[in-house]
Order: C-alpha cells, then sequence, then structure tokens
C-alpha cells in the first residue's frame, strides 16, 4: 500500500461539494451491488446507490446551515481499492449554544474504469472514552 494524492484530491472534492450543499458528490457513490454507506444513527445502514441518496440526499436538503472542518486526510491506495480516514469538525452557526461536532468519516474506494468510486463510507461522532463509559465503574 502507498499513500494516495488521487485519493486525498478525491477527498477534497467530496469536502468541497459537501460544504456548498452540492449533491453532485453522489455521482462519486458506486452503482455497483455491494455499496454501503453507514451514517451515525442506528438506522442508517443504508445498501445500495440509490437507498443512499434518498435517505442522505434529504438529509442534505434539510439541514440547517453547517460549516465543516477537515482536520487531517489519511488516504492510501493499493491497485485497485483506496482508502481514506478523514477527521473533521461540524458546527452550526445558527445554533451558537451548540459545540462544534467532532467526526470521523471512513470511505473505501473503487477504480471503475478511470474513476476512484466510493464502495463505502461510515460516519461517527467522537467522544470521549470517559464520556461514552461515564458512570461505570472500573
Amino acid at each position: 500500500m502507498k499513500p494516495s494524492k488521487a485519493i486525498e484530491a478525491e477527498v477534497r472534492r467530496l469536502e468541497t461539494d459537501f460544504t456548498n450543499r452540492d449533491t453532485s458528490f453522489f455521482d462519486r457513490v458506486s452503482r455497483q451491488d455491494g455499496v454501503l454507506g453507514i451514517g451515525s444513527d442506528p438506522r442508517e445502514w443504508l445498501s445500495g446507490h440509490a437507498k443512499i441518496i434518498e435517505v442522505f440526499g434529504n438529509q442534505m436538503k434539510n439541514m440547517p446551515p453547517f460549516e465543516f472542518s477537515t482536520h487531517k486526510v489519511a488516504a492510501f491506495e493499493e491497485g485497485d481499492v483506496g482508502w481514506a480516514a478523514i477527521d473533521a469538525t461540524w458546527s452550526f452557526p445558527s445554533f451558537p449554544e451548540m459545540d462544534p461536532l467532532s467526526t470521523r468519516i471512513t470511505l473505501v474506494f473503487h477504480r471503475e474504469a478511470t474513476e476512484w468510486k466510493i464502495v463505502l463510507f461510515q460516519t461517527s461522532f467522537a467522544f470521549p472514552d470517559e464520556d461514552v463509559f461515564k458512570g461505570m465503574a472500573a
């Protein structure tokens, strides 16, 4: 495996499209069988291109204004498979009392013809372990 400037460039394009609410980033999701999108909500285990667009596209339309800032990107490839891990923050200016949300995103890409397409992504919110396990005895 090797670091991948091509995968990192894909991530940067996705970030720009997402921040601008440009749903054309869904064009970068593969239409092949087995495509999976996993969100932070327990109900967000979405199989297939159409379902991913239906659920996440609807969320984008209804989401309040936001800012999305990427802090770190790790991007690699091996043959026709690439992957990236993103450390980012979401903030919502219309809710100033709300702390920014630390977010982690993992993407798996597959080269289809000459393009990298997303075949798996997972998003989660990052919380300190002590907050997750608060109240448990050691």
